[in-house]
């Protein structure tokens, strides 16, 4: 009898027969157990092909939709192209279907700006991390498209069957990459450049924990009962149902901000403190108590839509992101930097010229010169 990994992963191709799809229908009436981990599967695939449909939508018809119906006339041209790709998205949006009755609905729906984003990415050559599953077997996944392949769908399947909540898979982006996975409950993951979740593919009955290091954002499915935990270098996040993005590696130490619903954060022996939406905490594991402050958090979410957004941010720092992103060095020559601060929005998905030109036109004394892979940075006065 062939292996029923094998048969789901022909079946999600459309390649399984007449008997293997026979085989499979026996195999799920068999216990909710086995139609929970399909399910759990095609959860996932359901992620990748929701964004595919971008490749049959008329850009310019939904420009021109979005313009009329929001009375939209004349702007800033990057403000134009930002509006421009959510108007997109919006018509996408309205396009995707269900995939049947395995889908769970209180997975967490992506908006329009993310599924945006996801397609942008990919188009940029943006998506790619490495997969090294429990069993140690590594996988470089360079786009979304990955997970379809049969073989992966295959292996995917039998560590979901096979696996605990103490057989732990490890998903990591390089620097200049980023990445979204949708985990075993639904929750969806984004990770930013150089950041490593790891995770089991299997939850147990009672929680759901994670662990991050670098940056990522949250979309948790609410599962009653069963807590979604995240462990950071430097205390523990518990999530009540909610959105928030998590940074391991500011200067504080770990930082929450909380976009919707409720988290829980804990650090050493200090009791669990209770954040709010629009509340972002830094805690370093040492300290008795987080600082916690209320603020605008969409600059520091903003990347989960594509954009990197600063506020009287200095010029090192501006550049430090900027490098990072697009595989650069950086080198000063003379001084006078340090009164340069840029507020504004960058594309991250833009070629990297227009964005240096983006950022010499906010600060006309500053000349920024791309030689092979560094920028070189130096006072016109």
């Amino acid at each position: 009898m062939t292996d029923i990994s094998t048969i789901i992963a022909r079946s999600v191709k459309g390649q399984a027969t007449e008997s293997e799809q026979a085989e499979l229908k026996r195999w799920l009436s068999e216990s909710d157990e086995h139609e929970r981990m399909y399910r759990s599967l095609l959860r996932r695939k359901d992620l990748v092909g929701q964004y595919r449909i971008y490749d049959s939508v008329d850009e310019e018809q939904a420009w021109r939709r979005f313009k009329a119906d929001n009375g939209v006339r004349e702007v800033r041209p990057m403000v134009v192209r930002l509006v421009r790709y959510a108007a997109v998205a919006a018509v996408a949006l309205c396009l995707v279907v269900p995939l049947g009755k395995y889908v769970l609905h209180e997975s967490p729906e992506p908006d329009a700006a993310v599924l945006t984003a996801m397609q942008r990415s990919e188009q940029a050559g943006r998506q790619k991390a490495v997969l090294v599953m429990a069993d140690g077997e590594r996988t470089v996944l360079l786009n979304p498209r990955d997970i379809s392949r049969e073989s992966f769908v295959e292996k995917l399947f039998r560590n979901i069957i096979t696996g605990s909540d103490t057989a732990r898979s490890t998903l990591s982006t390089y620097p200049d990459t980023e990445y979204w996975i949708t985990l075993e409950d639904g929750t969806l993951v984004h990770l930013n450049g150089g950041t490593r979740l790891t995770y089991p593919e299997h939850f147990g009955p009672d929680s759901r924990e994670v662990s991050i290091d670098g940056e990522a954002y949250f979309e948790v499915a609410h599962i009653s009962g069963k807590p979604f935990r995240v462990s950071t270098p430097h205390g523990e996040i518990t999530d009540y149902g909610t959105a928030f993005n998590v940074n391991t590696r500011t200067k504080g130490g770990t930082e929450v901000a909380l976009v919707k619903g409720r988290v829980g954060i804990k650090s050493g022996t200090a009791p669990e403190m209770m954040l709010r939406p629009g509340d972002v905490a830094v805690f370093d594991g040492m300290a008795r108590h987080a600082s916690v402050e209320k603020t605008d958090v969409s600059p520091l979410v903003a990347w989960n839509n594509g954009n990197f957004t600063f506020t009287d941010c200095p010029l090192e720092t501006l550049m430090d992101v900027i490098s990072h992103w697009y595989g650069m060095k950086v080198r000063y020559e003379g001084g006078g930097f340090g009164s340069i601060r840029f507020t504004g929005d960058i594309d991250r998905y833009e070629s990297v010229r227009p964005v240096l030109q983006a950022i010499q036109t906010a600060n006309p004394e500053l000349q920024i010169e791309q030689n092979g892979r560094e920028f070189v940075l130096r006072m016109k006065y």
